[in-house]
């Protein structure tokens, strides 16, 4: 309640669609990203919910086994059957990283645009959600005060993602 809609709707965009569809684990994203990893023979993506990312910041490693995943796999399940979808969602958007040492965005919004996260509009709230899922490395664009061509057109990217989704829920409701 204390972060703009723009930001809840970048982060959902982004990071998980159908967030408040699934039941904490989309195994369509988890197919995905098991048959990605096998054709480039490395963990190239996780495949991670919302739930499962929360779960792995407050109880697990980052370390990239199966083991692991079998563990997000079930704290997600256990998770969703006790929490509200909207509370793991903020629980989420106070712990997750956006930049070294930065957690949260309330902190988030204040390093990189100076204004409280309920202030934020919809780009700068792209912005902070296409630092994911590598922050630290993507802070530097910040650093340098410029983004570079790549970050730009992901930015953007996930504005037309943002406008089709918006698009697609309003001529719903017609």
């Amino acid at each position: 309640a204390q972060v703009s809609k723009a930001i809840n709707l970048a982060f959902v965009t982004s990071e998980d669609s159908s967030f408040y569809t699934h039941k904490g684990i989309d195994t369509f994203a988890l197919e995905n990203a098991v048959k990605r990893n096998l054709a480039e023979q490395r963990v190239a993506v996780g495949g991670s919910t919302i739930t499962m990312q929360t779960v792995k910041n407050l109880f697990l490693t980052q370390e990239r086994t199966i083991s692991r995943k079998l563990q997000e796999l079930f704290l997600a399940w256990h998770l969703e059957n006790t929490l509200s979808k909207d509370r793991i969602f903020e629980i989420y958007m106070n712990i997750v990283e956006l930049g070294p040492g930065i957690y949260g965005v309330g902190q988030a919004s204040e390093h990189f645009f100076g204004k409280r996260a309920s202030d934020l509009n919809l780009l700068e709230s792209a912005y902070l959600a296409t630092l994911l899922p590598s922050p630290k490395t993507r802070y530097r664009y910040f650093c340098e005060g410029k983004m570079s061509p790549n970050f730009s057109d992901m930015v953007k990217g996930l504005l037309k993602r943002i406008d089709r989704k918006s698009t697609r829920l309003n001529s719903s409701h017609i």
